[in-house]
């Protein structure tokens, strides 16, 4: 912990030298880590009709955490930790939806979902 002296002054009392300060703690910046724990990706429906959409949730834990999205087919709709996933009219199958947290730090975790357009 680092301490900054904001002002300082001398005392003469009684023939002895009192230096007086205020000090200030810095913020330990790495001190301020929070692990990142990616713990759970789920969709509100895992199987959906073509052309139509699910939400998405992922639940993670850090510091500063940014959402990264992708789909093997459809769209991302929207940012942060819950999405909405549109399936595309014409490609029934099993897609995968991915998101990708990374923290402050540059720390990365994946997790990856299937929805099954019928």
């Amino acid at each position: 912990m680092k301490k900054k002296v904001l002002f300082g002054s001398l005392l003469l009392i009684s023939g002895v030298i009192i230096f007086l300060e205020a000090c200030k703690k810095d913020n330990d910046t790495q001190g301020d880590t929070i692990p990142l724990v990616f713990s759970d990706l789920k969709a509100e429906n895992d199987t959906i009709y073509a052309g139509t959409s699910t939400s998405i949730t992922a639940t993670a834990t850090g510091k500063d955490l940014i959402y990264m999205w992708s789909a093997s087919a459809g769209d991302i709709l929207g940012s942060g930790n819950t999405v909405t996933y549109a399936s595309p009219p014409c490609v029934p199958g099993i897609n995968e939806v991915s998101c990708t947290v990374k923290d402050n730090i540059n720390n990365t975790q994946t997790k990856t979902i299937n929805i099954v357009v019928l």
